[in-house]
């Protein structure tokens, strides 16, 4: 009689462990699954990150009618600017489907248009207008560059100077920037000036149509030992946009630029040089 209660005990506690182990393995309630994403946006590009969490898969909708993506966070360049719906579908561990949306709107970035200016690598002189202003400073457009050399006469009277220009023509309320680069070493007392005025350049007559618009001098902006090799904008004297222009009217616009001082060939100096100058629009 002992043996058999025994036995039974025996049956009844395997089925006990038997019953606890499929409760724990095959029953256990797997957590649901959250959908969520940030985002961050340059341009047409879109970089999303995903902060979804109890998650075995991903399916993004861009909504632009492109392939969806599986990545866990892609990143997403859109052909044109506008507003767009992207959803986010997560598959959970316990194989529930949850959904998360945001909406962007995106601005396509301004398309440069072309140079205007011809020869702006100083290739070919004969697309530009050159004349002394005043006597003392000459310049001349070989190389590949437009260089000036020489100096005034008298040191320190200020009138020596030369100019080159070039006629544009532009389209009412459009804004155009313009630049080019500058090298300057071996200098003294100079100062490099850039106009774009409506009035046409005449030699020998002190050009200051529309006004200074990226200037350089060897007393406020140039460095101390008069040595600079840079885009003129980013070390011009006139501080700000004054390089981007927008004109009221249509018509035919003057580029001239214009350089002068007491000495630009100082011992070892190879005075002032400008190439690749661009004057394009916005």
């Amino acid at each position: 009689m002992k043996k058999i209660f025994l036995s039974l005990m025996a049956i009844v506690t395997m089925a006990a462990l038997t019953m606890s182990c499929k409760k724990d393995g095959g029953g256990t309630t797997l957590p649901a699954p959250t959908a969520s994403f940030t985002k961050v946006i340059a341009g047409l590009q879109v970089t999303l990150t995903n902060t979804s969490t109890n998650a075995k898969s991903y399916s993004w909708d861009f909504g632009d009618g492109t392939t969806a993506s599986t990545a866990a966070s892609p990143a997403h360049t859109y052909a044109a600017g506008g507003t767009y719906t992207i959803t986010l579908s997560v598959v959970g561990t316990n194989n529930a489907t949850v959904t998360s949306s945001q909406s962007v709107t995106l601005t396509a970035p301004a398309v440069a248009g072309p140079n205007l200016i011809l020869g702006g690598d100083m290739s070919d002189a004969t697309k530009w207008t050159s004349f002394p202003i005043y006597a003392g400073v000459t310049a001349a457009i070989t190389g590949g560059v437009a260089k000036w050399t020489g100096g005034e006469a008298t040191p320190g009277a200020g009138g020596g100077h030369y100019g080159i220009y070039q006629a544009v023509n532009v389209e009412a309320g459009k804004t155009y920037q313009l630049d080019m680069h500058v090298k300057g070493t071996g200098i003294n007392n100079v100062w490099f000036e850039v106009y774009v005025g409506t009035a046409v350049p005449t030699a020998g007559v002190d050009y200051v149509a529309g006004g200074k618009r990226l200037t350089l001098n060897t007393w406020d902006c140039a460095s101390t030992n008069k040595t600079f090799d840079a885009q003129l904008s980013t070390i011009s004297c006139t501080t700000g946009a004054w390089n981007n222009i927008t004109f009221p009217s249509s018509g035919t616009v003057y580029i001239m630029i214009r350089s002068g001082g007491d000495d630009f060939t100082l011992t070892g100096g190879t005075g002032v040089t400008v190439d690749n100058v661009d004057f394009h629009s916005l």
